[in-house]
């Protein structure tokens, strides 16, 4: 359970979290096809391919793709109710 928290946080890290690489990640994106550049653009892609990757298993995937998909939800909700007050 442990390691699918880990692999939907480094999801959320690679599509949108962690800023110092979202420039060079962006320029790499525009040269791409959206069908190529979509999975580091979206937190449930990125999340689905990553968890099929590391571990195998489609099951895992699919949880840890749901798991970025509510982590990217939290941190937008956070970041909306932030610049309300």
């Amino acid at each position: 359970m442990i390691e699918i928290f880990g692999l939907a946080v480094i999801a959320n890290m690679i599509t949108h979290w962690f800023e110092p690489i979202q420039g060079i990640k962006q320029g790499m994106v525009d040269k791409l096809p959206l069908w190529l550049g979509k999975p580091f653009i979206c937190a449930k892609c990125a999340g689905l391919w990553l968890g099929l990757l590391i571990t195998l298993d489609p099951l895992s995937a699919a949880l840890t793709s749901l798991t970025s998909y509510l982590i990217e939800n939290i941190i937008y909700y956070i970041d909306v109710t932030r610049n309300k007050l």
